[in-house]
């Protein structure tokens, strides 16, 4: 009797360990269902925060698709919008006379440079022996007035 006895408190203590394990894992499982459900939650969360944020880049304001030929376009319209507030109603080409008043020749320069630039990028490549030939008339353009002025002198 004294070895029944003896394998039935090692059965009985088998079992015991084996319910404490059971409550122990009973219990984890729980704990990561409920955090499961919490990260399922988050992640629906930013699933939604993605799409409109996804949205929102697709809906991209016009500045960001304009090419660079329409910013020309745009700087050259402001350009002579600010040549015309100053007064005169002069034509802006005719502005870039050394005798000029300085804000109106500074507005005719930069439109010259700015038609420069659209009438060589008309294409998607840069065409550089136009725009370095528009940069030499408007940057000789001072010397070859003084010598128009030198010649009416003489």
């Amino acid at each position: 009797m004294g070895t029944t006895s003896f394998i039935l408190i090692i059965i009985l203590e088998a079992l015991a360990l084996c319910l404490f394990l059971f409550v122990i894992a009973s219990l984890k499982n729980r704990k990561l269902r409920l955090t499961n459900t919490e990260l399922q939650t988050q992640l629906q969360g930013l699933r939604t925060q993605h799409m409109k944020n996804s949205h929102a880049l697709a809906t991209a304001p016009a500045w960001q698709t304009e090419s660079y030929n329409d910013k020309l376009v745009a700087q050259i319209e402001l350009t002579r919008d600010y040549h015309d507030s100053l007064g005169e109603h002069q034509n802006i080409a005719l502005d870039l006379d050394p005798d000029t008043p300085l804000s109106r020749r500074t507005a005719a320069i930069r439109h010259a440079f700015l038609v420069a630039e659209k009438e060589a990028t008309l294409t998607d490549l840069i065409n550089w022996d136009l725009l370095e030939g528009r940069y030499h008339q408007i940057l000789s353009f001072h010397k070859d007035y003084q010598n128009e002025e030198n010649r009416t002198w003489d």
